[in-house]
């Protein structure tokens, strides 16, 4: 049990350096973590730490080692058939082979985590797959197929009121209805994405100031 809650803690101070864009250090951590999981044996741990070590070399924009790490870690995810935590690293897989301008291996995996989550009936899940499939077909100029998915992950988004999904779905309809000269539709997407954003930045202004605010009254207290 310890040394589970020790690859945990290693797991979570891997996350905060690699928010924080340190790579160097956030590898560390999460290879320390893979090596507790290898010496325990502990399967989910070692497809989980692969999986982390692979979203620091894609952050890196290291395709070629995010890729192997991806595959090593989903060909355990297979074995123990997790499969939310199959679909994630799908996404993984997706998002590495879009950066490289890959549309059509990309699309293959987001359409196969899709698959899954629509199984799974995780609608969160199910709405971000379809924005990253219209927003592929988008790119691939097919925009009728585009507006189709973007639509209906829109949908899905608004039921579960997922503002960050709601904002990434109008963005990338207004981008797709402007390629085809639908202006109106167009303005109108980049109107509803704006409202979006708004809140959403006000929302983080707020926190920020609470925050800020906590801060002030413990040390006022202490």
């Amino acid at each position: 049990g310890d040394k589970k809650s020790m690859t945990g803690s290693l797991r979570g101070i891997g996350n905060v350096c690699l928010a924080q864009k340190n790579y160097k250090k956030a590898l560390k951590y999460y290879s320390e973590a893979l090596k507790i999981n290898e010496e325990t044996r502990d399967k989910k741990g070692i497809a989980n730490s692969l999986n982390n070590i692979a979203n620091v070399y894609d952050e890196q924009n290291n395709s070629k080692l995010a890729l192997e790490y991806y595959h090593k870690s989903l060909e355990i995810k297979e074995q123990l058939g997790d499969k939310n935590s199959i679909a994630a690293t799908l996404m993984n897989v997706g998002s590495v082979y879009n950066k490289k301008k890959e549309y059509d291996i990309a699309s293959e995996y987001y359409s196969r985590a899709l698959a899954i989550h629509e199984k799974t009936g995780h609608k969160k899940d199910i709405a971000l797959s379809l924005i990253n499939i219209g927003s592929l077909y988008s790119k691939k100029g097919n925009n009728k197929k585009a507006i189709n998915k973007l639509e209906k992950g829109i949908s899905i988004a608004n039921e579960i009121h997922s503002r960050e999904l709601i904002r990434s779905g109008y963005e990338e309809l207004s981008k797709t209805y402007a390629k085809i000269n639908g202006y109106k539709s167009a303005y109108e997407n980049h109107l509803l994405y704006s409202s979006v954003n708004d809140s959403l930045l006000d929302q983080a202004n707020s926190n920020a100031i609470a925050e800020m605010q906590a801060k002030y009254e413990t040390q006022k207290n202490e």
